[in-house]
């Protein structure tokens, strides 16, 4: 049960992609026997632009930027960051980038309204979200969040995850009042006492435990 529980909170972060763009990447590996000796890409240059969160799971996309990669395989790409795999997700759905980062079940939850979708590769499975919640609110254990305000960015992998925690900790999710907040607004929230707990990862998750120090209790999401 243990593996189980452990398996069910690993959110697989991964790369989904518009129909057109997969068509040209395709076109990637072709070239690729063009390059050099040298490693330097020969062949033609494709313009991508890629949404990626702006925190833990989406860093291998501004890594491979910063170390050159999209440039030595022929690609002039613009990274646009969001604070949720949900804003990446949407920047694809609205047209503003032709490849975004985002949770499984984001991915899965888009693609019944837009078939065009593909999977074209995974670029972390790290757990980074917690559950933390203020101790003057009457919260130690995961039983005292019952009846609380919890803030979570709905309709994303942040609320897929938050349900996983609950059902394992036995809090069935009507216990409970989730309140709609962009990752930018947790921060002030249970700060301010607007919510009693928050659904969050870094860098938020570092500001809010800073701030509030000894008056914080956190469960990994």
């Amino acid at each position: 049960m243990k593996e189980i529980s452990r398996l069910s909170k690993n959110m697989l972060i991964i790369i989904i992609i518009g129909v057109v763009a997969l068509a040209s990447i395709g076109i990637w590996g072709f070239y690729i026997q063009e390059q050099k000796n040298t490693g330097k890409y020969t062949g033609p240059v494709d313009k991508i632009t890629v949404a990626a969160a702006e925190y833990l799971t989406g860093v291998l996309v501004y890594v491979a930027e910063e170390q050159g990669y999209f440039e030595k395989n022929g690609l002039d790409v613009t990274i646009k960051g969001y604070g949720s795999g949900k804003a990446c997700a949407d920047a694809l759905s609205d047209g503003e980038a032709d490849i975004s980062t985002s949770a499984d079940n984001v991915f899965v939850s888009n693609s019944f309204e837009q078939t065009g979708l593909r999977v074209i590769g995974t670029v972390s499975t790290k757990q980074v979200k917690e559950l933390v919640a203020r101790k003057d609110k009457g919260i130690t254990t995961t039983d005292d969040l019952i009846g609380k305000r919890i803030g979570v960015t709905k309709t994303s992998g942040a609320e897929f995850q938050l349900g996983v925690f609950l059902t394992f900790n036995g809090l069935p999710q009507q216990d409970v009042e989730l309140v709609d907040l962009k990752p930018s607004e947790m921060h002030e929230a249970i700060s301010n006492g607007d919510v009693d707990a928050v659904f969050v990862w870094d860098p938020y998750l570092y500001e809010i435990k800073k701030e509030l120090g000894e008056n914080v209790v956190s469960w990994l999401g």
